[in-house]
């Protein structure tokens, strides 16, 4: 630690209350530990130090972030600034520090390889929850399932707003952002991200690059990524109440013939061992 009370390893640099200097250490653990990672999904180094703030409790973290920011968020990225603010631990479980900060990281390394305006934020948020290693909850998965019984999945133009969403609607907009990457991933193996960014670099805009590289346009991955995700949760339509009795009946009545027939085959042996007496 220096006299500034920051922290530093390589490019990294911390600022954090003593409280959390296991959380420090074992951060910059993950840190070094997925760089490589990280730079293979961007195709790109970070060209300059990043300082990673934890502030000292949940007022300071908005306080120095201002207003605007959702109150459901765990951290934000600010390339401008070349920081990354992580909320205090207390606001959720210590152990999602890891995703958060690898998720943060991620939109580092796509604006430090091309400017952010220039990417749709499904495909930026998507690409950060990919390298942040995020897995679907039970309850993602309910959320999108239950999107598709109602038919309210979003489209990628609406998840351009997915920051100033309520907490529902943004989980919402998450999910859908990581299943269209995978989408993608699933499609051109995951050096698309890759690509796609180094046509953005030469200066190609995003429906050219998109037109050139998958052969989409943004109109067709959209419809593509619908179906994609309405195949992916066929299951959840059969959780709907109208369905889910008829299930029910169903199951009743095969659970009701087998026990006939259980009953019916003690019978016979019954019957036959009497017979043999």
């Amino acid at each position: 630690m220096d006299d500034t009370g920051w922290v530093r390893t390589g490019i990294y640099s911390f600022s954090a209350p003593p409280a959390d200097s296991v959380i420090v250490k074992y951060l910059l653990q993950v840190l070094n530990e997925n760089e490589a990672g990280l730079e293979k999904v961007y195709g790109c180094s970070l060209k300059y130090p990043v300082k990673i703030r934890v502030p000292s409790s949940d007022q300071d973290y908005f306080d120095l972030l201002g207003s605007a920011l959702p109150d459901w968020s765990g951290g934000v990225a600010l390339p401008s600034r070349r920081t990354i603010v992580l909320r205090p631990g207390a606001f959720f479980d210590p152990r999602e520090y890891r995703e958060v900060i690898l998720h943060e990281l991620g939109h580092m390394y796509l604006a430090d390889k091309v400017d952010t305006v220039q990417v749709p934020l499904w495909f930026n948020e998507g690409a950060a929850m990919l390298v942040s290693g995020k897995t679907f909850s039970w309850n993602d998965h309910l959320v999108i399932g239950n999107a598709v019984i109602a038919d309210h999945l979003l489209s990628l133009d609406e998840m351009d707003d997915m920051l100033v969403f309520g907490l529902a609607k943004a989980q919402l907009a998450y999910a859908q952002s990581l299943l269209a990457v995978q989408y993608l991933i699933r499609i051109y193996g995951e050096s698309i991200i890759r690509t796609l960014l180094d046509g953005l670099g030469r200066g190609e805009d995003w429906e050219q690059v998109l037109t050139t590289k998958t052969g989409f346009s943004s109109d067709r991955l959209a419809g593509e990524l619908q179906r994609y995700i309405h195949d992916e949760y066929r299951w959840a339509l059969f959780l709907q109440m109208k369905n889910l009795f008829w299930i029910l009946i169903v199951l009743l009545f095969l659970t009701g013939f087998i026990l006939v027939k259980i009953r019916n085959r003690r019978r016979i042996r019954e019957w036959e061992k009497n017979e043999n007496i």
